[in-house]
């Protein structure tokens, strides 16, 4: 077979014509199990015989978390690069905690667990703490705070009065009444009472700024004139 030319064969695969004109010039239909392509080493090395460049000798599925991460680093800010990490990595993120209810909660809870079941964050509750409207909560070895049922309560209580506007001296005294079993009816109503005529009078000076801002949109042409009524009376001289 020295007489023999081996065929250049051009890109990665083997020519179908190629091979079988080699194949009846070589007369060695019996030897093609010996023209298998040979098998890639697992550990590749240099022309100079020095072990290959880093990540190389690597499995697969390693150079292509290190690919994700080379494509993460250029890919922009931390929370894009996370992103893109999971995508490609096919990392599934634990499902969201369902809310808590009163009922079958284990008596105390930590901070979070009790903002979580009155619907105000760990922050808010820190400062009600602050300002006295809960009692003192009792906290473990560690230093971390412990509320029980009747301090969930109170949260919620203090969330609704905030929801109805009242402000936090209002709610306050709201829930020293709500404390006080031997409490007057006429004392709650009087706050009730005072908090709706300051929405009335915020409701009245409201429905006063909407009808002057509707007469001057009325008096505005609103053309490519410089002319403008609304500006002339933020300036004070309209009219």
């Amino acid at each position: 077979m020295d007489h023999l030319t081996f065929p250049r064969w051009q890109g990665s695969g083997y020519a179908l014509d190629h091979l079988k004109e080699f194949f009846h010039e070589a007369n060695i239909y019996s030897y093609r199990h010996d023209l298998r392509p040979l098998r890639k080493s697992r550990h590749p090395r240099r022309e100079t015989g020095r072990p290959a460049s880093r990540g190389q000798h690597r499995p697969r599925s390693q150079q292509g978390r290190r690919a994700v991460r080379t494509a993460a680093r250029v890919a922009g800010p931390s929370h894009c690069r996370r992103r893109l990490h999971r995508r490609r990595m096919k990392m599934t993120l634990p499902a969201p905690m369902e809310a808590a209810t009163l009922e079958g909660t284990l008596w105390p809870v930590a901070i979070g667990v009790a903002a979580r079941l009155s619907n105000v964050s760990a922050k808010m509750v820190r400062h009600y703490e602050s300002l006295g409207l809960l009692a003192p909560v009792t906290r473990t070895d560690s230093g971390y705070r412990q509320y029980n049922a009747a301090d969930v309560r109170t949260l919620q209580f203090i969330k609704r009065g905030r929801d109805l506007g009242f402000s936090m001296a209002e709610i306050a005294e709201l829930v020293s009444l709500w404390r006080n079993r031997q409490r007057a009816s006429a004392s709650v109503k009087r706050i009730a009472q005072k908090h709706v005529n300051e929405l009335a009078h915020r409701i009245e000076a409201m429905q006063a700024m909407q009808r002057t801002l509707t007469a001057l949109l009325d008096h505005c042409q609103g053309d490519e004139r410089p002319d403008c009524p609304i500006l002339d009376d933020l300036a004070g001289t309209c009219c």
